[in-house]
């Protein structure tokens, strides 16, 4: 193994684009975990309750911290950091990445925060090439990829 073996991978137009998710009930990859970036820690009590109802109570919940944006995103799925250091909302985009999920519990939690009203975040999930994603650049092409997103509708 190189040393550019073990570095972060950067998303790239070849291993990073939106797909659509069907209602399987085949588990997808990476720990189950969800990590939210950008959103209040006051959301996790009623993420927990929507985890709940979506078959997916044994996922754990991961506030971005400072130390997790310099990690890969598989490295910050795995973490446990404390609530307290999360980073404050203004801090990141809000994303929303599950992981270890199929796609009927995906659409699960997706449903049900929209139904509760919660900030709209950027979705995304986890993939076997996204868990080497350095997580400050997968944020930022997720930034990028939701605003050439809306461009593209207001055309």
């Amino acid at each position: 193994m190189t040393m550019a073996d073990d570095e972060p991978r950067e998303p790239s137009e070849d291993n990073a684009s939106f797909q659509a998710l069907d209602r399987d009930d085949v588990p997808g990859p990476g720990p189950r975990a969800v990590l939210l970036c950008g959103l209040p820690t006051t959301l996790q009590p009623a993420l927990t309750e929507i985890l709940t109802a979506s078959d997916a109570k044994d996922h754990r919940v991961v506030f971005c911290t400072r130390d997790l944006v310099a990690s890969t995103l598989g490295e910050a799925l795995a973490a446990a950091p404390p609530l307290a250091d999360a980073l404050p909302p203004s801090a990141l985009p809000p994303v929303v990445v599950l992981s270890g999920m199929t796609g009927a519990q995906i659409h699960g939690v997706i449903d049900r925060w929209r139904a509760a009203g919660l900030p709209a975040p950027i979705w995304a999930s986890t993939t076997p090439t996204n868990l080497d994603f350095s997580l400050r650049a997968l944020l930022r092409d997720l930034l990028a990829e939701q605003r050439a997103m809306a461009r593209a509708r207001q055309e």
